[in-house]
């Protein structure tokens, strides 16, 4: 999105020193969005907000690399990224010191007017600290690696990202699903590999794993709260979706057998070939 990066390190600047300090720094044109600030607002409110300000310039260089002097591309780089993870990390730190730390970003596909509904097509975002290295996890539908999905329900995956990158307020990964499996129902958070999920009782998806085996480009934005990514392969219907941070104990909480028995009967395949879990023929 135009202006999007410049949208939030200022966002990230009022929020640090707050709306004065800012407006001492910035030029005319940065007041304007110091002044639009609103902290009853999420972060995505207030950046959409600063977004349509930029864009009602005429010369957009008004806003080009410095506002006022301010060096908007120094704000929100990788190491100040680096910086809030740790920080989100120690507040969610585990009991045990030798447990990776976590944080958890949670899309809702059924979010309609504020209220957050949890659905089968939801997908979660995972990244990892470990060792002073950073992994990413993407649970997600088969919906990610296709163009369209017309007259059956979508498979369901695990996945770790590769290619993950933290730059000036942007975020990239590949997804590559190719030899990865997809199930029947949502998996199940902390399960990673093929073998464990198999073995904790998933069933294979109906439709051909192999349908869907690609390697997806998804890039975004990303704040303290939320991450907002977009498909590069297959674009999503609104062009992006956005995960808000969730804690540990609420992503833990949520069923994820969200397929009805019977609707999962129609959506899986057992290991000998033939339909349904529960072994009769499908009708």
């Amino acid at each position: 999105m135009k202006n999007r990066s410049k949208a939030i390190a200022m966002l990230n600047n009022i929020k640090k020193t707050g709306v004065e300090a800012q407006k001492k720094i910035y030029g005319p044109n940065g007041d304007r969005i110091c002044d639009a600030y609103n902290k009853k607002l999420s972060d995505e409110e207030n950046i959409q907000k600063f977004v349509s300000i930029m864009n009602s310039y005429a010369d957009p260089s008004v806003f080009s690399h410095h506002i006022g002097g301010y060096d908007w591309r120094c704000t929100f780089d990788k190491t100040i990224f680096f910086i809030i993870l740790a920080l989100l990390f120690s507040a969610n730190r585990p009991i045990m010191a030798s447990t990776p730390d976590t944080l958890y970003f949670h899309y809702y596909a059924s979010g309609m007017d504020g209220v957050k509904k949890i659905d089968m097509e939801d997908k979660i975002i995972v990244i990892v600290k470990d060792n002073h290295r950073y992994k990413c996890f993407f649970y997600g539908t088969s919906d990610d690696f296709e163009e369209a999905r017309e007259g059956y329900l979508p498979g369901f995956i695990s996945i770790e990202a590769t290619n993950l990158t933290f730059s000036g307020g942007e975020i990239s990964f590949h997804l590559n699903s190719t030899n990865h499996n997809f199930y029947s129902q949502p998996v199940e958070i902390g399960l990673h590999a093929d073998e464990n999920i198999i073995a904790a009782g998933y069933r294979l998806w109906l439709q051909p794993s192999e349908n869907c085996w690609c390697d997806v480009t998804l890039r975004g934005t990303y704040t303290q709260d939320s991450i907002v990514i977009y498909n590069e392969t297959f674009p999503y219907i609104n062009d992006s979706i956005v995960f808000h941070k969730e804690p540990m104990e609420r992503i833990k909480s949520y069923n994820r057998n969200l397929i009805s028995p019977d609707l999962e009967r129609e959506n899986n395949i057992n290991f000998d070939g033939s339909n349904s879990i529960f072994g009769d023929p499908l009708p």
